[in-house]
């Protein structure tokens, strides 16, 4: 047991520091609207794929940071500076910034579903089988 120990704290502080991982939680849902301050792409979930991120001024003046979906699902269909409403599970708050993870956004008049009633992202196989990708309204342009 004594030789374990050091070698699984030699293992553990040797990883490359992560962000925590999140998890999407229906229980947990919120609506926002708010003005696109700015579009970052990152890599929230390691190498597999970058994930666009706004964030974004809701209309009652708080900083979200909003997971959207990775970047080859939705091409580029969001500026700064365009309106927006979020449907979305908060996943943190501090004083300065709140974490969602968006289930559906709306803008320009285009409603686009990223994750079903569970959370479970629609650009996976099993959203594939499910209607990934569903928009509606003027644009109706999806994968």
């Amino acid at each position: 047991m004594r030789v374990l120990i050091p070698g699984i704290l030699y293992l553990v502080f040797s990883l490359p520091a992560q962000r925590p991982f999140h998890f999407f939680d229906p229980g947990n849902l919120v609506a926002i609207q708010g003005t696109v301050q700015r579009i970052d792409v990152e890599d929230v979930y390691g190498k597999k794929s970058k994930f666009i991120v706004l964030t974004v001024l809701s209309t009652d003046q708080k900083i979200f940071r909003v997971e959207i979906c990775p970047q080859w699902f939705l091409a580029n269909d969001i500026a700064a500076g365009m309106k927006i409403v979020i449907h979305g599970s908060l996943i943190s708050e501090t004083e300065a910034t709140f974490y969602l993870i968006a289930q559906e956004i709306s803008f320009q008049g285009e409603r686009i579903l990223l994750r079903d009633r569970k959370g479970f992202p629609l650009w996976s196989q099993r959203g594939a089988q499910e209607g990934a990708g569903k928009r509606s309204g003027r644009g109706r342009r999806g994968k």
